[in-house]
């Protein structure tokens, strides 16, 4: 099953083999904008410029909560977070925010990059300590913490401390807005800007001080800044892309 938002307000899940929409939901007063799956596919989420988020029952097709700031913001995209007990909301304030969609409450607000005009999305991670400062061996069961992180329209990728709510680093990712973002399974995350452009970003080692010691104890970001100037942007992109 697929589910997709329509310019005319409705949301539509579709079955993958027929290529044919299943169900047609009347979930906006304005266009939608963004929709997404929970893991297991019981519950999607929907968005709209009207400000609303609302929480579906996949197989009854039933609206169990709707969701919506004080501030009334529009939404532009949503995202479930892994363990599927909130829903993270892009929104035309400049801000970034964490739904207990459960209790219908706003739990965290995530500020610091600009989103005043574009449809940019976000997305969830984890990060651990240092590499190097753990060993390989206890690398599997070593804690982890975690952080979304959020194009913005300055060409800045920012990561958040979920918890804490920390600036945990800036990737000046892309000439101009940075529309997309996703995290992979390796520590790597993808952006993507309307310079047209693709890259990936590796973590990759603190640079050490003048004593020989990495510049950042206990927890870290995701992505290190480069040893030097010399490096074009502020983490080492693995991979770039440009549109042929």
């Amino acid at each position: 099953m697929i589910v997709s938002g329509s310019y005319d307000e409705a949301v539509f899940l579709w079955d993958v083999r027929t290529a044919r929409p299943m169900r047609s939901l009347p979930a906006h007063s304005d266009p939608v904008s963004g929709v997404d799956f929970v893991r297991d596919g019981t519950l999607i989420a929907s968005c709209s410029s009207d400000g609303l988020i609302r929480i579906w029952d996949t197989s009854t097709t039933q609206c169990l909560k709707t969701l919506v700031h004080e501030d009334n913001a529009a939404v532009t995209s949503v995202r479930f977070s892994p363990n599927g007990k909130y829903v993270l909301a892009c929104t035309l304030d400049s801000c970034l925010r964490l739904w207990n969609y459960v209790d219908g409450r706003c739990i965290k607000t995530y500020q610091g990059h600009k989103n005043e005009k574009f449809s940019i999305n976000a997305a969830f991670g984890t990060y651990t300590a240092e590499p190097g400062e753990v060993p390989e061996a206890d690398r599997e069961e070593q804690e982890r913490w975690a952080f979304v992180v959020c194009g913005s329209e300055d060409g800045r990728a920012v990561l958040w401390d979920v918890s804490s709510k920390d600036v945990l680093q800036e990737l000046k990712a892309h000439e101009g807005v940075v529309l997309g973002v996703e995290v992979g399974p390796d520590d790597t995350i993808v952006t993507c800007g309307v310079d047209k452009t693709i890259r990936i970003w590796k973590r990759q080692p603190l640079p050490l001080d003048t004593n020989g010691v990495n510049e950042s104890t206990g927890k870290v970001p995701i992505v290190a800044p480069p040893p030097d100037e010399s490096t074009p942007a502020n983490g080492t992109p693995a991979a770039e892309q440009n549109e042929g």
